[in-house]
């Protein structure tokens, strides 16, 4: 990387770099500019050592060391080590720069953010307080309003005590109850209100009476129809076994009465069996079952 303070390569091909005199002497003695073939060739080894690094400081240096002659009007050319301590340096300052820019940023934020804060605590503050003036002075308002009301008032029954002192007033005989009408009338009230409230209580016994019998009829109509069911019951069963009884019975007379048969019919078969059989003619004599040419089919 090449400082901005350093010649740049179109410098370079513009104006050449100078050389000593014992690199490209003339016949007559002086110092001849490298041809353009050789600066580019220079420029491109430079480049080639710059990327891949096989090449130290000091070859780029060997390699630019003739293109280090000063020209009035014009900075050094840097060498390798120069070129990256000055970029070192750029960066550095540059870091720098920004590191403190962020960092008066962060202070001109925080103290932004503080004084918001510390404004918005005080609008709170005198909020607080103006809300509790305004309750203060609503209060001390009402105050002065029931006192004014208490002292009204008392002015006017003064007022009236003073114009009732002033003269005496009529009696109107029409107006005034006698206290044995006064009795009479509270003590009727209370009958009559003794009347209704009796009346409210047997109504509620009376209710409650209806309700309890509606139960009590429901549960002994519902014991009777129970027993019904049980008697139902039992009487079913007592078929079901009676029936079952008959049938084991019959079942039993007529096993009985099958074995007696098949007695009586093995008894008959044996019977004639017995008489189908001939009798023996003595002891010489030949048996005519030898002579049979099968078994005897047996009688039905």
């Amino acid at each position: 990387m090449i400082n901005a303070n350093a010649h740049s390569s179109p410098d370079i091909l513009q104006h050449g770099p100078r050389t000593p005199a014992s690199s490209r002497a003339t016949p007559m003695g002086r110092s001849q500019p490298p041809s353009m073939d050789d600066i580019r060739s220079q420029l491109s080894s430079a480049r080639k050592s710059l990327h891949s690094g096989a090449l130290g400081g000091s070859a780029f240096s060997g390699s630019l060391g003739r293109l280090q002659t000063k020209r009035p009007g014009r900075a050094p050319i840097m060498t390798l080590e120069q070129m990256q301590e000055h970029v070192h340096e750029q960066a550095m300052k540059r870091h720098l720069e920004e590191a403190t820019k962020e960092a008066h940023e962060a202070v001109v934020d925080h103290h932004y953010w503080k004084e918001k804060h510390v404004h918005q605590l005080r609008e709170e503050k005198d909020e607080h307080h103006h809300r509790r003036k305004n309750n203060r002075v609503n209060q001390d308002h009402v105050r002065s309003q029931i006192g004014t009301n208490k002292v009204a008032v008392k002015e006017a029954r003064s007022t009236w005590i003073e114009a009732a002192s002033s003269h005496s007033f009529p009696v109107f005989a029409e107006y005034c109850i006698p206290e044995q009408e006064v009795k009479d009338f509270f003590q009727s009230q209370r009958a009559l209100l003794k009347t209704e409230l009796d009346g409210q209580v047997l109504m509620n016994n009376t209710l409650r009476h209806i309700e309890e019998k509606k139960e009590r009829d429901w549960a002994a109509a519902r014991v009777t129809e129970n027993r019904q069911v049980m008697a139902r019951q039992r009487y079913e069963e007592r078929e079901r076994f009676k029936k079952l009884n008959a049938d084991a019975v019959d079942h039993w007379d007529h096993e009985v009465e099958l074995k007696r048969m098949k007695k009586q019919i093995l008894a008959s078969t044996k019977a004639q069996e017995r008489r189908d059989v001939p009798p023996s003619r003595g002891p010489g004599a030949r048996s005519t079952s030898s002579c049979s040419l099968g078994p005897r089919p047996e009688s039905p």
